[in-house]
């Protein structure tokens, strides 16, 4: 009887490891099932992907500058401005020189030089967050038009502001600007990646 209750338990005991055994493969068949492998990434693949992570980081960065286009067309944004020019102005050159004729020139061109610094950055924001798409400098242009009309036209909703033609096309000019000294910096890069390929290609054909 002893004999027979210990193989008994012996195979109880079997079945009971074969049950756990097929429900843990059931569930990691079940787990392999929902979750599908992830592939490894190629070389390509990688590029590829740091592009994309790249574009969208300069895209975020573009919406954020157009956000502060915007808000600089606010009364708040044009009071901040006019008081830390005053304040920069009378710290250069004291307080008797704010009375001088010179001080409105001066604010006058600061704040026209204001308007092509902002569409300079913008133009260069949108030139990296475009990527490959055709036509892109002239896709900057029109994007760099459109958000300074809609910045200019912005303001003739808040008290102490006034729009203006001429300050669109200086928004224009700024986008402008900023485009050229892109194009400008990358044909330089491409100039110094050939200049550098060069020497390596003629001990190449040395070897």
């Amino acid at each position: 009887m002893s004999v027979l209750r210990n193989h008994d338990s012996k195979r109880l005991w079997s079945g009971a490891s074969l049950v756990i055994v097929n429900a843990a493969t059931g569930r990691a068949a079940v787990a392999g099932r929902s979750r599908p492998r992830r592939l490894p990434l190629t070389a390509s693949g990688c590029v590829k992907l740091a592009i994309v992570n790249s574009i969208n980081s300069w895209a975020w960065a573009a919406v954020g500058w157009i956000a502060l286009v915007f808000f600089s067309s606010t009364t708040v944004a044009g009071q901040w401005c006019e008081h830390a020019f005053r304040f920069l102005y009378i710290l250069c050159l004291g307080h008797r020189a704010q009375a001088a004729p010179a001080f409105t020139l001066a604010s006058f061109v600061a704040e026209k030089g204001f308007h092509v610094g902002l569409f300079s950055i913008l133009a260069v924001l949108l030139w990296n967050a475009l990527g490959s798409v055709p036509s892109k400098g002239v896709n900057v242009l029109a994007l760099g038009l459109v958000i300074g009309s809609a910045s200019e036209f912005l303001q003739g909703f808040f008290p102490g502001r006034d729009p203006a033609i001429r300050d669109v096309m200086l928004n224009l000019a700024g986008t402008a600007l900023g485009l050229v000294m892109t194009l400008a910096l990358a044909r330089s890069r491409r100039i110094r990646g050939a200049a550098v390929l060069e020497p390596v290609e003629a001990g190449d054909l040395r070897a």
